[in-house]
């Protein structure tokens, strides 16, 4: 399916013709309104749960900047933890060596279907059309990047890549590319993308996702992914997502650093 919203394929030179023409969808702009409304309202009972909300965050913000000072440190740190724990670290220079090396990572597997938790970093460096182009399928099994792979758009949201559809938009896209009966109840279209994407993660061999957090303990490295993609796996054998490697299954994960984040002033006495 061709995209035909504005919101699609933006860059600077096209911005402004892009906007105008997204101001005039009324269906666009009733999804954002409806979509950033319940956000509002959902952060907000959220905050409600957790009093001490803002210490957190500022003590999550203070490990950030105290890490990004010590990059080079915590990155020598992690990749000698990880290898001692079994798990082989890669480290691409650019997005063409990082497309080239998860490929062909792929490939030893003899793998041709691949499933994806949701990642930045794999829409930054280009990494599905890669893998399309070496004749291997990229599964996105994130409900909102699922939608907009089978519309053959790029993700309009940091966190809700989806956020410019409707219910009614997304009941007429599984309609023409599943060839299932029209329906714009949130509860079925889940469903069938469960149904789906369960279908995927019990014929795939490889896995892909991006990472949140790293925690390189001594015994063990884990990381920690936000979304509830996971929870798609767990009824499937044939995916682990605990280990990077078990003998029918394989998963990649993939974290970026930005080349200039050792630059960051250090912040003595931070944690």
């Amino acid at each position: 399916m061709k995209p035909t919203d504005p919101i699609v394929d933006l860059d600077a030179r096209s911005f402004g013709q892009h906007s105008r023409e997204a101001l005039t969808n009324d269906s666009l702009r009733g999804a954002l309104d409806l979509v950033t409304t319940e956000f509002a309202d959902r952060r907000a009972r959220a905050l409600s749960l957790t009093p001490d909300w803002e210490a957190w965050r500022e003590q999550a913000r203070a490990v950030k900047a105290h890490t990004l000072a010590s990059l080079d440190t915590y990155l020598a740190q992690f990749m000698e933890r990880a290898e001692a724990n079994g798990i082989q670290v890669h480290v691409a220079r650019d997005r063409k060596e990082a497309c080239t090396l998860v490929a062909e990572i792929i490939q030893q597997t003899q793998a041709s279907t691949v499933v994806k938790s949701k990642s930045m970093v794999t829409e930054e460096i280009g990494l599905n059309e890669h893998l399309v182009a070496q004749g291997l399928e990229p599964v996105e099994t994130d409900l909102g990047e699922w939608i907009i792979q089978l519309a053959g758009e790029k993700p309009s949201h940091i966190i809700a890549p989806a956020i410019h559809h409707t219910r009614e938009d997304v009941g007429r896209l599984f309609h023409a590319e599943l060839g299932i009966p029209e329906t714009h109840d949130v509860d079925e279209l889940t469903a069938v993308a469960r149904r789906f994407l369960r279908a995927r993660f019990a014929e795939a061999e490889v896995g892909v996702s991006g990472v949140n957090f790293w925690w390189p303990r001594p015994a063990h490295s884990w990381f920690w992914k936000t979304r509830a993609t996971h929870d798609y796996a767990r009824p499937c054998r044939r995916c682990t997502w605990r280990s990077p490697v078990s003998r029918r299954s394989f998963h990649v994960l993939l974290t970026w650093m930005c080349s200039c984040a050792s630059s960051h002033d250090r912040q003595p006495g931070r944690p």
